[in-house]
């Protein structure tokens, strides 16, 4: 996610192209870093906190997945709940059965 970010902030510009591509960067490289497996931002919790940390991340991942539910109920956003579902499956795979 580092160099997502660093192009992200590089590339804002007049041109609009760069613009939505920093953008772009810059929204993939911060969701990258969420606290959640099997994304970076998980794996870091995990370096830091062992254990622990598949616990923090199987709790932030359900919590994404309510979340973007009540999106999808309010608004009709599919993909956010879609994301949210996928994580929280991910991090509770190993709870009712063989990982």
């Amino acid at each position: 996610p580092l160099f997502g970010l660093i192009y992200g902030c590089l590339a804002f510009s007049d041109n609009a192209y760069l613009s939505l591509s920093g953008g772009i960067s810059l929204a993939l490289s911060f969701f990258n870093l969420l606290p959640v497996l099997p994304l970076d931002g998980g794996r870091l919790l995990e370096l830091a906190a062992g254990e622990r940390g598949r616990d923090i991340s199987r709790g932030i991942s359900l919590f994404l997945a309510a979340g973007g539910f009540w999106l999808l109920l309010t608004n009709g956003w599919i993909s956010l709940f879609a994301m949210g579902l996928w994580l929280a499956w991910w991090n509770c795979r190993g709870i009712f059965g063989p990982r």
